[in-house]
């Protein structure tokens, strides 16, 4: 099961920009501004663009429009782009 991993997801074929991506982002106005730091995962360079990569435990991908409408993604995606301004298009797995 191991081996099966590693052929399918062999990190030598991947450009990954960054691992365990720490970051701290402001929400909010002067008056109600809070901090949100964590770690993204993974953030790879695709030919299309970047992507962003929030390892689960789960054995079935979520759906799309799961991943849309999630809130720990949504602030990943503000972290990178807080960080990288100028770099699209994103997906986010």
């Amino acid at each position: 099961m191991i081996q099966e991993y590693y052929r399918k997801n062999n990190i030598a074929d991947f450009n990954v920009v960054d691992l365990e991506s720490r970051f701290a982002i402001e929400i909010g106005d002067e008056k109600n501004k809070h901090i949100i730091s964590g770690i993204i995962d993974r953030i790879d360079k695709t030919p299309d663009g970047y992507e962003i990569i929030d390892y689960k435990t789960t054995k079935k991908m979520p759906s799309q429009e799961k991943v849309d409408n999630d809130m720990q993604l949504s602030v990943y995606l503000n972290a990178f782009l807080s960080r990288y301004p100028k770099k699209r298009p994103i997906w986010i797995r």
